[in-house]
């Protein structure tokens, strides 16, 4: 459960998820994050048997400036799904989003030691975080393309 004091800074880095995480062509709309759909994700995951490690940087005044989140379900142990990682504009270019990957993996290795595969998955043009993604050893396994309608591709 995010703690209270982090819920704000936390809500404002995934509102801004769906803008900062290149895309590519996809047009995707900003979220709407707070506190209140932050609980009920948090309820439904226990409910629903998911388990979710996150790990989040702080700025020296306390913003929260990056983030990262890995979900592991009751129904399968052996494997968890890495999901957003994200790191604020004004704080990239110091590796923060690797520092907050590693912290968080090894977060899941203490809780979830049946874990052996993680799975994850990202935009091609998001070079960063492919980067990141290189260098913890994800390889490739299958290519996913995503498309969009629009009226005017009718």
């Amino acid at each position: 459960m995010c703690p209270e004091d982090l819920v704000e800074g936390y809500c404002a880095l995934l509102e801004s998820f769906n803008t900062e995480s290149p895309s590519g062509d996809l047009e995707l709309e900003p979220e709407r994050w707070d506190e209140r759909r932050l609980r009920e994700k948090e309820e439904r995951f226990r409910r629903g048997g998911r388990h979710e490690t996150t790990t989040v940087a702080l700025s020296s005044d306390g913003v929260v400036v990056g983030m990262t989140e890995v979900m592991v379900s009751d129904d399968a142990p052996d494997r968890g799904f890495q999901g957003a990682t994200l790191v604020a504009p004004a704080h990239r270019g110091h590796r923060l989003g690797l520092r907050v990957k590693v912290t968080n993996q090894r977060l899941v290795r203490e809780r979830f030691p049946s874990v052996r595969r993680l799975l994850t998955g990202n935009a091609d043009v998001n070079v960063a975080m492919n980067a990141v993604n290189d260098r913890l050893g994800y390889a490739a396994v299958e290519l996913v393309h995503e498309m969009q309608w629009t009226p005017e591709s009718r």
